[in-house]
């Protein structure tokens, strides 16, 4: 996420006023030291007011052993709309900063109440009493 110095990625989706989006995105963090900066590569991730940030440490890392790292963010939309955004706070001399792929979206509807109400209770059980007595006329 990083060239001449940091830089950012984002992207516009259609979302659904108060359903739960959680992102999930493979982060790791350029495995050089050659080119300058630190072993803690940070990103920042945000959408619809929420943000969040992310560190990786490069420590005994490889090119062909960059320690990719699932991470997670979620945010609930507040609209039709969200723009996600992943923005390097990596500050260094080149090309060094954080890393990322496997960018994965999932809507999460709102939650529905677990415990039945009172009236759904009260049908249940006129329901299950007449069964009980469809079987006794029936034997």
């Amino acid at each position: 996420m990083n060239g001449s110095g940091p830089g950012a990625i984002s992207q516009t989706f259609d979302t659904i006023a108060g359903f739960t989006y959680t992102v999930t995105f493979a982060m790791a963090g350029n495995p050089f030291p050659d080119f300058g900066g630190g072993p803690i590569k940070t990103m920042s991730v945000s959408a619809d007011g929420d943000s969040d940030v992310y560190n990786f440490d490069r420590t005994g890392r490889s090119p062909t052993d960059m320690g990719w790292t699932d991470m997670v963010f979620s945010f609930v939309a507040d609209d039709s709309s969200a723009t996600l955004t992943f923005t390097s706070l990596t500050i260094d001399t080149c090309c060094t900063g954080p890393a990322l792929d496997n960018v994965r979206v999932l809507a999460t509807p709102p939650d529905t109440p677990a415990v039945p109400e009172p009236a759904t209770i009260a049908i249940i059980a006129v329901g299950l009493l007449g069964l009980a007595g469809a079987r006794r006329l029936a034997a």
